[in-house]
């Protein structure tokens, strides 16, 4: 079974690591533009701006079933990159 991997931002400069991934995990993928380049490659795709953190956090809930890996970006995301891998990647007593 593929595991998730989040990409936080789906433009032109995410498309051919998206690809390559893609043969070993399924792809959620967060972007604000609902025809950004990498949308048809995603296996999920959630509609959302990575600067709107009250949305991604509640958005986590419902994307903790699909049990993700980690979250990816090549942008100046790095606060909802840094948050989502916090919620995911945490430690379970």
């Amino acid at each position: 079974m593929k595991r998730y991997i989040i990409f936080v931002g789906g433009g032109i400069q995410e498309k051919n690591i998206i690809k390559v991934l893609k043969k070993h995990y399924k792809i959620i993928l967060f972007d604000i533009n609902k025809n950004c380049p990498c949308r048809k490659l995603a296996n999920k795709f959630v509609n959302i701006s990575a600067h709107d953190y009250p949305k991604i956090r509640n958005s986590l809930k419902k994307l903790k079933k699909y049990n993700p890996l980690c979250s990816i970006t090549f942008s100046e995301h790095e606060f909802a990159n840094t948050m989502l891998n916090n919620a995911f990647l945490k430690k379970k007593n």
